[in-house]
């Protein structure tokens, strides 16, 4: 399956199996090298009280492991 969601300032595109979850939004200025090394601002208001950035990739919580 392919996902595209392009919109003003927005572009929102990735490839997956048949099925995807998607739980934890946020968003963030691409930085010019095209990392996202800058602060996210996350949807959940759980999540934007707890992170500022994405946690890291054993945080068994927020990636739900």
């Amino acid at each position: 399956m392919r996902v595209i969601a392009d919109g003003r300032g927005v572009a929102l595109r990735f490839d997956c199996s048949e099925s995807v979850r998607v739980s934890h939004v946020s968003a963030f200025r691409i930085q010019a090298d095209g990392s996202d090394n800058g602060p996210h601002l996350f949807v959940s208001k759980i999540d934007a009280r707890r992170n500022t950035f994405l946690p890291p990739a054993d945080e068994k919580t927020f990636y739900e492991r």
